[in-house]
């Protein structure tokens, strides 16, 4: 009884979470409820019909003894749940009780669900509000849907009951109160055709008995020529493409010459898997009701046309048919290919695969006769005819600014992963990355001789690893807004060089170097002249210099558009003047401090310094350290990167340890060697003077000792005056009022 009475108090602050799942599919209207009892209970199932204020009381009590409950997702009359009594088809769903799902599998899709629930940690039932779905539909949908995201199958009946958020979960020990996710009801209502086009299903199509009739084609009717072309429109990666254009190739009746045709196409897939291949052809059931129509229709969706009369249809054709992966930058006049990934430049990408293209359609004259075309296309000069009406399509032009333009993406070697949450997926073309680094992502990778490196070098300052590895993760994101530079300064051998350089090398084509000399005069020359040395810095994430520059002084203007993201106008070596704001992160590794004006705030609100003050010597150094963690851990230091990367989204932005600070108070000491050397040895006394002769070789010899510049009398004494003491001139000379020196 206790433990009954504490579950109806926490359903009782649940009750609003109830009524909106309730409110989601129905309004104001009323609900079908169905109590299901739990497993070995002695209990019989009831339903319920009502508005659910009128029967949130019922429901409540029946959940805390142990009763499921479910809402009938769909309208129904008479409060009776059964096929004959569906009025409308509110939603279309999924049961998702395999476990390994996250909430961004179904919250990052091209047409996310208004409605997501947990039901039990790692199941959730997604649920998509529909406009214009027919009773005849929802079947199809729902098998495709569970095809689709490989969920519960037999989740396809109209009168379906889900469970509804805000109630006990009895099928599982301890029980679990399910969760609403996610309850979007200012999207609009998803129509039949907007589902199918954005989650990638097949078209409906009619009853077995409408098309098997009026669609059955003999096997010597097949024009494969036509079909092979129509499969080129056809993305292979999608389950439920792959298994409709089979279904509809094991229909011809021709099974050598389908099987083969399937087998290729499907090649094209990553997923491709040999015995699976064999065990779906040989279920294809020809009662289904696809034929080669249908992959005419999914085709014609995709753009694909039967014939073309010259060069600029056939453009017009071959551009649909690699719309998703082709793209032209009118401004570069270069081409960008998808490869899996990222997209990659290649001037000549466009003619690559329209040469792969004819030469599979060619295999003998009559392939391209069909085209209207012959053999002509077969020859150079007309296939860069083709190719030059398709850089005249505005639909495929791209600008360099289009590719990794959000902030948060990380292309990997084998994927992309979100950096605020470290979670990973498969990379799609539409995500327009171009960067990638230089190994693979893998959820459980180590890198222990990496970790206890970076321990060392920071002589075992927990707190300075922190604070390192926080700087790291927030140079993976393509933002600038801490608007901050790192100087990484310490003696040789220290670490620093084999840090960034492996942590360079693994974030690939995200990281550029940049010479010093550039860093210390990067607008020293003509402005109109090429600048490709400040072009490549359009993209890349870490911006590195190593070593720093000999003369100590930095293009303080320069540096402080890097750091804070403004905009940077560069010309690449035969190309055109742009314009562009940096995403990148100044790395300064260096043994010398770069000179800053004390008064420069602009500056030193910029520089973020890490001490590397460890020192390795003789036997302590090992020259192969940074080739063994690369060939062994860089997998793992790449998970280790994008874990940084989630902490730093996490903290809210950086943090500054102590010894970072100390390092901070000392560099703005060296900065202002006057104010230092009066802080140090001198003594403020209203009563007292100095001569300035005197005052001033002592501080040359303060400076001497400090190892700082000194500086001349001139600028000594526009300091001084700058720090409130005023200079007199009496018969023996110059001094000063209200300074005396310690000894």
């Amino acid at each position: 009884m206790k433990h009954n009475q504490e579950n109806l108090a926490r359903l009782v602050e649940q009750q609003k979470t109830r009524l909106r799942f309730k409110k989601a599919f129905h309004g104001k209207g009323k609900a079908v409820i169905q109590l299901i009892p739990s497993p070995g209970s002695a209990g019989s199932a009831r339903t319920l019909s009502g508005t659910l204020n009128k029967l949130d009381n019922e429901i409540s009590r029946a959940n805390a003894s142990g009763y499921g409950v479910a809402l009938t997702v769909n309208t129904v009359k008479g409060g009776r749940r059964r096929s004959e009594d569906v009025e409308r088809i509110n939603a279309v769903f999924i049961d998702d009780d395999s476990g390994h799902s996250e909430p961004s599998t179904y919250i990052d899709l091209p047409c996310p669900p208004h409605v997501l629930v947990r039901t039990s940690p790692g199941k959730y039932h997604a649920h998509w509000l529909v406009s214009d779905c027919s009773v005849a539909d929802f079947g199809q949908l729902q098998k495709q849907l569970a095809a689709r995201f490989s969920t519960d199958a037999v989740i396809h009946d109209t009168p379906r009951a889900m469970r509804m958020p805000g109630t006990l979960n009895w099928k599982v020990n301890p029980p679990f109160m399910a969760e609403m996710l996610a309850c979007d009801l200012s999207r609009a209502r998803y129509s039949v055709e907007q589902l199918v086009q954005g989650l990638g299903l097949r078209p409906l199509v009619s009853p077995p008995a409408a098309v098997a009739s009026s669609d059955a084609r003999h096997p010597t009717d097949i024009d494969w020529h036509d079909v092979e072309s129509a499969l080129q429109s056809i993305d292979p990666e999608s389950r439920s493409n792959w298994l409709a254009v089979g279904m509809a190739l094991h229909s011809t009746g021709d099974e050598q010459r389908a099987r083969q045709v399937w087998d290729v196409w499907s090649r094209r897939s990553a997923k491709f898997e040999a015995g699976e291949q064999q065990r779906a052809w040989v279920g294809f059931d020809a009662s289904r009701g696809l034929t080669v129509r249908t992959i005419f229709h999914m085709a014609g969706k995709g753009g694909w046309e039967s014939s073309v009369t010259d060069d600029m249809d056939f453009a017009e054709m071959f551009a649909k048919i690699n719309e998703k992966t082709l793209r032209f930058d009118p401004q570069s006049n270069r081409w960008y290919r998808f490869e899996g990934v990222v997209w990659v430049e290649s001037k000549d990408a466009a003619l690559q695969e329209l040469h792969d293209f004819v030469k599979r359609v060619s295999r003998s004259p009559r392939g391209l006769d069909e085209l209207g075309l012959g053999k002509r296309m077969r020859t150079a000069a007309a296939m860069r005819a083709v190719i030059s009406h398709m850089e005249l399509l505005r639909y495929l032009h791209v600008n360099v600014a289009d590719f990794d333009a959000d902030p948060n993406l990380f292309a990997v070697r084998n994927g992309v992963v979100d950096l605020r949450t470290g979670l990973f997926r498969a990379a799609r073309p539409e995500d327009m990355l171009r960067l990638q680094a230089d190994a693979p992502f893998e959820e459980g990778a180590t890198a222990p001789r990496f970790k206890s490196f970076v321990l060392q070098v920071c002589q075992a300052d927990k707190e300075l690893v922190r604070d390192l590895m926080l700087c790291v993760g927030y140079t993976m994101f393509g933002h600038t807004r801490e608007q901050k530079f790192f100087m990484l300064h310490g003696g040789g051998s220290n670490g620093k060089g084999v840090f960034t350089r492996l942590v360079k090398r693994v974030m690939g084509t995200y990281a550029a170097t940049i010479a010093p000399n550039v860093l210390a005069r990067a607008y020293s020359g003509n402005p109109n002249s090429p600048s490709p040395a400040l072009a490549q810095l359009q993209g890349p994430r870490l911006i590195l210099c190593s070593e720093g520059v000999s003369s100590g002084a930095v293009d303080d203007a320069f540096v402080k558009q890097i750091a804070g993201g403004d905009e940077i106008t560069a010309r690449h070596a035969y190309g055109p003047m742009c314009t562009f704001k940096p995403t990148g992160k100044l790395w300064l590794t260096t043994n010398r401090t770069p000179r800053i004006a004390h008064d420069d705030g602009a500056m030193w609100r910029r520089i973020a310094p890490l001490p590397f003050h460890a020192s390795f010597r003789d036997a302590q150094v090992d020259t192969a350290l940074e080739e063994k963690l690369w060939a062994d851990e860089r997998v793992g230091i790449l998970r280790l990167l994008v874990h940084s990367a989630v902490k730093y989204h996490a903290n809210g932005g950086l943090a500054t340890s102590e010894a970072s600070k100390n390092f901070i108070r000392s560099l703005r000491r060296e900065a202002d060697p006057v104010q230092w050397w009066v802080s140090t040895a001198c003594v403020r006394n209203e009563r007292s003077k100095m001569r300035a002769a005197d005052a001033h070789a002592h501080f040359l010899r303060f400076a001497d000792a400090k190892g700082v510049p000194g500086v001349d009398v001139r600028a000594w004494s526009r300091r001084l005056r700058d720090l409130g003491f005023e200079a007199r001139r009496d018969a023996q000379g110059m001094y000063y009022v209200g300074l005396r020196l310690k000894s």
